[in-house]
């Protein structure tokens, strides 16, 4: 992939090209676990003599486990390498762990729990300080509903919270969401 800032003369922070390779494999392990890994390396260039150029090894793991008939568990791991719009890269590890569960015929209900780290690679830019801290930690849980109201219609709704700690710098967001999916 190719990213393009809007300065044309060859120095913009944004200018870089990604490149991908990732092999993985998908299955079910036991009728009651199934699974999917990736393995994979990104390079990012830089189109910049003061950014250099960088790669990291990527991989997304995920497990899945049913428990019972209404129950189930999941576990994904995820390791991901990108460049930014403001002309760093990050290499953020997440991690989620979920259960689910059949309340009634047509009413389900997931928990989660989420952590990740964001690491950020600064570009070394002569007369610019870098910023504070080169990682950003993230912890997230959320629920959420879901309706088969009928043939036609789904109705899901949920509540979702993040908190972002990073030095002096950390925040929290709260997110209530509801939609109703028509299929015809």
């Amino acid at each position: 992939s190719r990213t393009k800032g809007e300065n044309n003369t060859g120095d913009d922070l944004t200018d870089s090209t990604s490149h991908s390779f990732s092999l993985g494999a998908n299955g079910d392990l036991t009728p009651k676990l199934s699974g999917n890994v990736q393995a994979g390396y990104t390079v990012v260039n830089f189109d910049n003599p003061n950014n250099s150029n960088q790669g990291s090894l990527t991989m997304r793991v995920g497990l899945g486990w049913k428990l019972n008939v209404k129950t189930s568990m999941g576990f994904d791991l995820d390791r991901s390498y990108a460049p930014s719009s403001q002309g760093f890269s990050m290499l953020s590890t997440m991690s989620r762990l979920s259960v689910s569960h059949r309340l009634t015929q047509d009413l389900s209900g997931t928990a989660y729990l989420s952590y990740g780290v964001v690491d950020y690679t600064y570009a070394n830019i002569p007369g610019v300080p870098s910023a504070g801290s080169p990682s950003l930690n993230q912890f997230g849980m959320g629920v959420s509903l879901q309706k088969l109201i009928n043939k036609h219609f789904n109705a899901s709704g949920g509540y979702d919270y993040s908190h972002s700690d990073r030095d002096n710098d950390s925040f929290g967001r709260h997110v209530i969401h509801a939609e109703i999916t028509g299929r015809f």
